[in-house]
């Protein structure tokens, strides 16, 4: 598994993720989109979330938020 920890964060900027790829970034109030693929998120508190092409999910942490590709995914924080 490749593991990327992102240490700046630029919002809308695309991820490629390959399969079973994780980005990790330091948490905020964020809405993560799956714009292709199928992606995991988790994030502190035992908080998680599938998440399909097309959808998305709001996530509001200050803790590590990890994001995992199932298959080769687009993803826009």
């Amino acid at each position: 598994m490749q593991h990327t920890k992102i240490k700046s964060l630029s919002r809308g900027r695309p991820f490629k993720l390959a399969d079973n790829e994780t980005i990790a970034f330091r948490g905020r109030s964020v809405q993560i989109q799956c714009l292709h693929g199928l992606i995991w998120v988790t994030w502190p508190d035992g908080n998680e979330q599938v998440v399909m092409e097309g959808r998305s999910v709001p996530v509001c942490s200050r803790g590590m938020i990890c994001v995992q590709a199932f298959a080769a995914s687009v993803v826009k924080v």
